[in-house]
């Protein structure tokens, strides 16, 4: 092994020995594109959804080709999850489609995964893009703060009512109210993420089970 022109031996950092003759710069911890982190989010919030909408043997069907090897295999899971009543939105069209488009979902979904979330200010870009697109799905914001553990869904609390089973409310007259003109409807509020999953389970579970009109 060589030697410095002081006679010593040369070492790497915190006295170890060099492994070769050359030293090498530590190699940089790998960062995950913020981007990416939000695409495994959506990917994430997604499969989730899929749960609610998507029929057991899609489902199935998907869970399979998940676990496929070789040639064909990635094909083959993208073909099935085509049919999916549940996909992330066409980043070509903007503000049209909320960051998921679910078929049979009443909401209008906003999601946002980053260290400084935005709850409020999700809510209100969900409220103007749905106008924008002229849509009647309600705006929800799903936000989840890197680094916590909870999911968080963020609604007026008309939209809440809507959750809760209300079509409408009646005053003291017995006259039909919207929810939008119920007391204090325009107030932001935040509900547990797997509050609003269950929610949702349940009224697409009454949906399924009603009889079809004639």
């Amino acid at each position: 092994m060589g030697t410095s022109s002081s006679g010593r031996r040369a070492r790497g950092k915190g006295g170890s020995e060099p492994s070769g003759t050359e030293s090498k710069p530590p190699r940089a911890k790998p960062r995950v594109n913020s981007r990416r982190k939000g695409v495994s989010f959506e990917e994430k919030i997604a499969r989730e959804f899929r749960q609610i909408y998507d029929p057991p043997e899609l489902l199935a069907s998907l869970a399979e080709a998940a676990k496929a090897k070789g040639a064909g295999s990635v094909a083959a899971y993208r073909a099935i999850l085509k049919t999916s009543r549940v996909r992330r939105s066409d980043q070509g069209r903007g503000a049209m489609e909320p960051d998921l488009v679910i078929q049979g979902c009443p909401l209008w979904l906003e999601l946002q995964h980053a260290r400084a979330v935005t709850p409020r200010g999700k809510l209100e870009q969900a409220e103007r893009d749905a106008a924008t697109a002229e849509s009647s799905l309600r705006p929800v914001a799903v936000i989840h703060e890197t680094g916590r553990w909870l999911t968080q869904a963020w609604m007026r609390f008309s939209t809440l009512l809507y959750l809760a089973g209300f079509d409408d409310l009646t005053d003291s007259e017995g006259e039909a109210i919207p929810l939008t003109e119920a007391p204090g409807a325009a107030l932001a509020v935040m509900l547990d993420y797997e509050d609003l999953l269950a929610r949702l389970r349940f009224r697409e579970e009454v949906r399924c089970a009603a009889p079809e009109a004639d």
